[in-house]
């Protein structure tokens, strides 16, 4: 953190605005695997060298942190949204982009909707899987969502997850495994590639 902040006052970090922007979904810990760990940092780096931004819950600490460092460490625009009730300033980056504070759960995910125009989903627990499944779900009921989601499979972390999806699937429950724009990738760099080519294909401007 305190490097992030010397390098700023450097001038040592030059940041550009972003091509378009990509919301992670990822855990508040950082998992008992280093695999997790170093995927977070990969992704994070990623973003900045390929000028995508990155939307994300805020967080200080654990995956999301991970993400949010190394983005900003390399010069890119980090963006966190905080609901109200988990808003601890100590928890909290101090050195994003920009930080949102918004009223609820539910208004997180409006905002971080309409700041991302796509989504990855990180090893994580409970409130990254309740994000997953509800972007998920709208993905396979609206035809208003039309943005790319990619499960990244780091270490097959998901696939017990992508398992029982099948199972779901088999057993009459859903029309498909996975919601339409959802695909499955096990690198930084095929997530990046697939959502980069879909934003492009879609011509989706960026929001300020």
């Amino acid at each position: 953190m305190k490097i992030i902040a010397l390098l700023r006052r450097m001038r040592l970090i030059h940041r550009q605005a972003p091509r378009f922007r990509i919301c992670v979904f990822a855990g508040a810990q950082s998992g008992n695997n280093i695999a997790y760990q170093a995927c977070a940092r990969e992704l994070g780096r990623e973003l900045a060298r390929h000028r995508i931004g990155l939307v994300y819950g805020g967080a200080r600490d654990g995956m999301m942190g991970l993400v949010a460092d190394n983005i900003l460490a390399h010069g890119g625009e980090a963006i966190g949204v905080v609901p109200t009730g988990l808003w601890l300033p100590e928890e909290n980056h101090a050195h994003l982009t920009r930080l949102y504070r918004v009223g609820s759960m539910a208004a997180r995910k409006t905002l971080m909707a309409r700041l991302a125009d796509g989504f990855v989903v990180l090893p994580g627990g409970q409130g990254t899987l309740d994000e997953f499944f509800e972007f998920s779900c709208l993905d396979g009921l609206s035809s208003a969502m039309q943005k790319p989601i990619v499960i990244l499979n780091v270490n097959n972390f998901f696939s017990p997850l992508l398992h029982f999806l099948n199972h779901i699937h088999e057993e009459g429950f859903t029309s498909r495994p996975l919601s339409k724009n959802t695909t499955v990738q096990t690198s930084v760099t095929e997530a990046l590639e697939h959502i980069a080519t879909r934003v492009q294909a879609a011509g989706v401007p960026r929001v300020a």
